[in-house]
């Protein structure tokens, strides 16, 4: 294919490495024709992408599906002839002429895009994508018709005749089993992260499980778990939530062994005793005009900010973090107005009245 012909074989208004920015630049001129209800769908409206295209097969597998449907539409074959496409060549050409002021940049623009859309031969043939625009703005503006606008109906599935009569197709009930489930390994505070956010993993686990329900309680202290699935689903489901249980105690005891190993190496007590360390902070060697009570109000206040946090790993560095901030205190690591930036939240707002100026000496 010689250089002329490839310049001039139709392509994809949408998605054609040729087109796309001419498109985009021609539906930004046209932005407020089209409402923010239509404006997204006429790309889709007009492309013809499909399987013999070289960007079909970077596509996801459900916009394949999408785009192979969309190519075997017939309504566009039906709807425009060559008497049509040459009508919507026109009317598109006489609406640039009345609505648009030919000493502005954008009647130049369009003027411009339709004279090469016919000279590169995008025109060509009816059923082009240039064409199909052509025909969908021809609609829209004169006869407010958006039908085109909206994906092809899916084909409608046959349904059986036998003897002059319909037969509906039968989906046998498939019966349900229960099983009940103790997970005596699971502490009740792992619940949270067992089922993840939302109950995300229960949820992924019961996505392609039609009729399958999990519900969750407690008994004696310990985690119960009742299924109620198909014969063929049961044991699968329970291997996974052992699976899932397994998991969770597994980091469980990776969290425990991470803070044992962070005491022994600061040579704290494994039992996180820090009593020594905060009867030895002395609240005159900073010369800070708070009491005892001040600062323990601060602690705590610091302590509720993180009340919700469940992520273990979220748990372990803000654990970290806590040791270091209170040995660097301890050891006068820290100097007088780094301990002060705890409470800046605290400090009282400057004066913006008169007498409360006076009152501060400020005037």
């Amino acid at each position: 294919m010689s250089e002329l012909d490839y310049l001039n074989e139709p392509q994809c208004m949408k998605h054609g490495a040729r087109w796309r920015a001419r498109f985009q630049q021609l539906m930004n001129i046209l932005r407020a024709k089209f409402t923010k209800q239509y404006f997204h769908k006429v790309g889709e409206a007009i492309c013809t992408c499909g399987p013999d295209d070289d960007i079909f097969r970077f596509l996801p597998e459900k916009i394949q599906e999408k785009r192979i449907r969309k190519s075997k539409d017939t309504r566009w074959a039906e709807l425009i002839t060559d008497e049509v496409a040459d009508e919507c060549y026109k009317y598109f050409d006489n609406y640039i002429e009345t609505n648009f002021d030919k000493t502005k940049d954008e009647y130049g623009h369009l003027k411009d895009i339709l004279h090469v859309l016919k000279e590169r031969g995008q025109l060509s043939s009816r059923l082009n994508s240039a064409n199909r625009f052509l025909y969908v703005f021809y609609k829209f503006d004169k006869d407010k018709d958006t039908s085109l606008l909206n994906p092809p109906p899916e084909p409608p599935k046959k349904e059986e005749v036998k003897d002059g009569v319909k037969e509906e197709p039968m989906t046998p009930a498939v019966p349900l089993e229960k099983l009940d489930m103790h997970l005596k390994s699971l502490r009740p505070e792992d619940v949270g992260n067992f089922i993840g956010k939302k109950g995300i993993h229960i949820r992924r686990l019961l996505k392609e499980k039609q009729g399958s329900k999990i519900t969750m309680g407690k008994e004696e202290g310990h985690v119960k778990i009742e299924i109620e699935a198909t014969k063929e689903d049961l044991q699968e489901i329970k291997d996974r939530l052992l699976q899932r249980e397994a998991l969770v105690n597994q980091a469980r005891r990776q969290h425990e062994e991470s803070v044992r190993q962070y005491n022994e190496m600061m040579g704290e007590p494994s039992s996180m005793d820090y009593q020594s360390a905060e009867e030895s902070m002395d609240l005159q060697e900073y010369d800070l005009l708070l009491t005892e009570k001040d600062c323990r109000d601060k602690l705590k206040e610091e302590f509720l900010k993180n009340k919700n946090v469940s992520d273990i790993r979220a748990i372990d560095l803000l654990v970290i973090k806590g040791q270091m901030e209170l040995r660097e205190i301890s050891n006068i690591w820290k100097q007088r107005n780094h301990v002060m930036m705890y409470f800046k939240d605290t400090w009282n707002a400057k004066p913006s009245d008169f007498l409360s100026k006076f009152y501060e000496g400020h005037q």
